[in-house]
C-alpha cells in the first residue's frame, strides 16, 4: 500500500496528467480505501474531475481571466489543464498541464475585423478553431471545458459530448438592456459619432445578424466533415441564430465576470450566473524608478492593454508630461508601442512593457486605459478612478456602465467612478481637461471606492468552484 501511495503521488508531482488523487479519510472510508499496517488510518483512491481551460488569445483579458480561475482549483480535487498561444507564456509564466494552441496571427486579424466593422472571425477561422479544440479534447477528454471567447467551443464541445462553461461579460448577455453606442468604424472617423449613432442603434440588429453569418456557415461545414466520425455527434451542433449575444453566450454554463450592480440582466435563466470580476495582474513589485520619483507629485496610470487605441499612447504620454501642476507618469505599453526615449528618460515618466497592474493601481490616482473591464475593474478594486478612452464596442460599453454607476448613498453628489471618452475625440486639449477634472475631484475616488468594497464581497472563486461542482455532479 504504501509503495502504491508513492508511485501515485510521485507521478502527479512530475505533472503527469494522473485523474486520481489518494484522499486520507478521518472517518468512514469511501470508494477503493486501505488500512496501513497500525491501523491508524484508511485511504481511498478517487478520481479528480479535469477541468480544460481554452483561452482565446486575440486579447490579453481572454488569457487572464481563465488563467485566474485555473490557477483557484486545488490540484487535490481537480485534475487541471491550460490550452493557449504558446507566444502568451511570458504573460501566464508557468502552468501545469500547458498545451499549445496555433493562433495564425489571430490577435491582428481580429483588431482589424473589429475596427473595421466585420465579423470578429470569419468562416476558417472558426472552423479550424473548431478542428483544433476537437483534437485537443481527444487528448485531454476533460469533465468540462472552460472557455474564454474560444467561440468554436459552442461546436466542438457539444459534438464532443463535454459539458462547456463560458467566460464572458453581462453586457453582451441577451438578458440585459445594454445602452449601445456605434464603436469606432471608418464612418465615425470620417463624419464623427453624432450622425451614424442614431442610424446604428437601429440598425443594430441588422448588424449582429450579419456578424453570426460566418458562424452558420461554419457549422454547415463542420457538418460535412464531422458526419463520419463515430466519436462525434453532429446532431448536437448549435442551432444558427441571428442574435450576437445568443453566439457569445452559448454554452451549457454562463459565466459573467461583472456584478449585477454595476451590469444589471434580468430574468436570467438558472445557466447564467454572475461571479464577479476576475482581476488579474502581473505578478512583482514597483519598479526601481518608482522609488526615485517625487512621491508628493499626484500620479496616472496608462495602459491601453492589447486592444486598447495605441495610436494615441504617443499622445497621451505627451500631453500628460506637460501638464502643470507636473505628475508622476506611469505607462504599460503591453510591447505594442515604442515610447520615444527623451519622453521615457524624464524623471516622472515610467515606461515598461508590463507594469504590476494591481499594485500601481494602489499608488495612483487615475487610471487611463481603454475602458475595457479587464483593467478598469483592476483600477476600481484599488479604489482608483477610471478615464476610459474607448474605441471598440466592449469597451464603450463596459465604461459606459462604469460612468452611470451611483451608489445607493450617493455621496459623491451625483459622479461616477469613471469618464468616457470616445477614441476619435481623444485629443490633446480633451485629455488635458478630464484628467485635471478627475484629479482635481475628490468625488471620483470616493465613487471609485464604493465599487472596490463591493468587488471585495464578490466570493468569484467559491462562485466558480460551486459552478464546477454542479457540472461535475
Amino acid at each position: 500500500m504504501k509503495s502504491l501511495i508513492k508511485v501515485m503521488q510521485y507521478l502527479d508531482d512530475v505533472g503527469l496528467p494522473l485523474n486520481w488523487t489518494l484522499v486520507r479519510l478521518h472517518s468512514q472510508p469511501l470508494g477503493m480505501s486501505m488500512l496501513n499496517e497500525n491501523n491508524q488510518h484508511s485511504y481511498a483512491i478517487r478520481r479528480r474531475p479535469r477541468i480544460l481551460f481554452v483561452a482565446e488569445a486575440v486579447t490579453d483579458c481572454h488569457v487572464t481571466r481563465p488563467l485566474v480561475l485555473a490557477q483557484s482549483l486545488n490540484r487535490d480535487d481537480y485534475d487541471v489543464h491550460f490550452a493557449c498561444d504558446p507566444l502568451k507564456r511570458e504573460l501566464i509564466g508557468t502552468v501545469p498541464n500547458f498545451h499549445p494552441l496555433e493562433n495564425d496571427r489571430g490577435r491582428e486579424q481580429f483588431l482589424r475585423n473589429l475596427e473595421h466593422g466585420k465579423p470578429a472571425f470569419n468562416k476558417d477561422t472558426l472552423v479550424k478553431r473548431a478542428q483544433q479544440d476537437i483534437q485537443l479534447l481527444q487528448n485531454v477528454r476533460p469533465d468540462v471545458v472552460v472557455g474564454d471567447m474560444r467561440l468554436s467551443l459552442a461546436c466542438s464541445a457539444r459534438v464532443f459530448k463535454t459539458k462547456y462553461c463560458s467566460i464572458t461579460n453581462a453586457y453582451w448577455s441577451p438578458y440585459g438592456k445594454q445602452p449601445w453606442t456605434i464603436p469606432e468604424l471608418p464612418i465615425t472617423r470620417l463624419l464623427g459619432p453624432q450622425i451614424p449613432s442614431p442610424f446604428f442603434r437601429a440598425v443594430r440588429p441588422l448588424a449582429f445578424a450579419m456578424h453570426c453569418l460566418p458562424f452558420h456557415s461554419a457549422i454547415r461545414q463542420l457538418r460535412k466533415e464531422w458526419k463520419h466520425q463515430p466519436d462525434l455527434d453532429i446532431n448536437l451542433l448549435p442551432r444558427p441564430t441571428f442574435d450576437l449575444r445568443k453566439l457569445y453566450t452559448d454554452a451549457d454554463e454562463v459565466l459573467y465576470a461583472d456584478l449585477p450592480t454595476l451590469v444589471p440582466t434580468s430574468k436570467l435563466p438558472h445557466n447564467h450566473q454572475y461571479l464577479g470580476p476576475i482581476l488579474w495582474s502581473k505578478p512583482g513589485a514597483m519598479p526601481e524608478k518608482w522609488h526615485g520619483m517625487e512621491q508628493k507629485l499626484q500620479a496616472v496610470y496608462i495602459s491601453l492593454g492589447s486592444s486598447g487605441p495605441v495610436k494615441l499612447l504617443p499622445t497621451l504620454i505627451k500631453t500628460l508630461a506637460k501638464l502643470r501642476p507636473k505628475i508622476n507618469i506611469l505607462v504599460s505599453t503591453s510591447g505594442r508601442a515604442t515610447i520615444d526615449e527623451a519622453i521615457a528618460a524624464k524623471p516622472n515618466v515610467l515606461v515598461e512593457k508590463y507594469l504590476p497592474s494591481g499594485e500601481v493601481c494602489r499608488h495612483v490616482d487615475l487610471a487611463i486605459g481603454h475602458g475595457g473591464s479587464a483593467s478598469a475593474y483592476v483600477a476600481l478594486a484599488a479604489g482608483t478612478p477610471v478615464l476610459g478612452i474607448a474605441s471598440i464596442l466592449d469597451q464603450h460599453l463596459t465604461i459606459r456602465y462604469i460612468s452611470k454607476w451611483r451608489s445607493k448613498n450617493d455621496d459623491s453628489n451625483g459622479v461616477g467612478p469613471a469618464r468616457w471618452l470616445r477614441s476619435e475625440n481623444a485629443t490633446p486639449e480633451s485629455i488635458t481637461t478630464l484628467t485635471r477634472e478627475m484629479l482635481g475631484d475628490e468625488r471620483y475616488r470616493i465613487a471609485a471606492k464604493k465599487i472596490a468594497s463591493l468587488f471585495s464581497e464578490s466570493n468569484m472563486h467559491e462562485k466558480f468552484r460551486a459552478s464546477l461542482k454542479q457540472l461535475v455532479g
